[in-house]
């Protein structure tokens, strides 16, 4: 009974420390503007991207699909992002850098073509 209350403890902890990426993130520069947003449900995370380059000439989105998919792991998000533009899946990975920013920086870059930025600190949308 104790080996059972103590893994009861342990597991309702570590819930507690799962980073929550949930909300939308945003990031924008003179030749960028990309939104992340995000759905997260334990350490699932799913959702949808938006990325406008090139003064607007390139959009890389797909409206209507999920693009987002990963989960947390160590406090850290690695997912799956989908282009619109080319359709080639890339990997990233999402890790705070304060209460409200994150870091978006692929670890492997989509296939063919694609409008979305490397390496970015994005910041929650409120």
């Amino acid at each position: 009974m104790r080996t059972f209350v103590a893994l009861l403890v342990v597991s309702f902890f570590m819930e507690i420390t799962v980073q929550n990426y949930e909300g939308k993130w945003h990031y924008k520069d003179d030749r960028c503007s990309f939104v992340l947003t995000l759905q997260q449900e334990d350490s699932v995370i799913v959702g949808k991207h938006s990325s406008v380059m090139l003064g607007g000439n390139r959009i890389d989105a797909a409206f209507r699909e999920q693009t987002v998919n990963g989960v947390v792991k160590n406090g850290e998000a690695i997912i799956s992002i989908k282009s619109g533009y080319g359709n080639g899946i890339g990997k990233a990975r999402l890790t705070f850098v304060g209460q409200d920013s994150i870091r978006f920086k692929f670890t492997e870059e989509p296939e063919g073509e694609y409008y979305i930025p490397d390496d970015v600190v994005m910041v929650k949308m409120k």
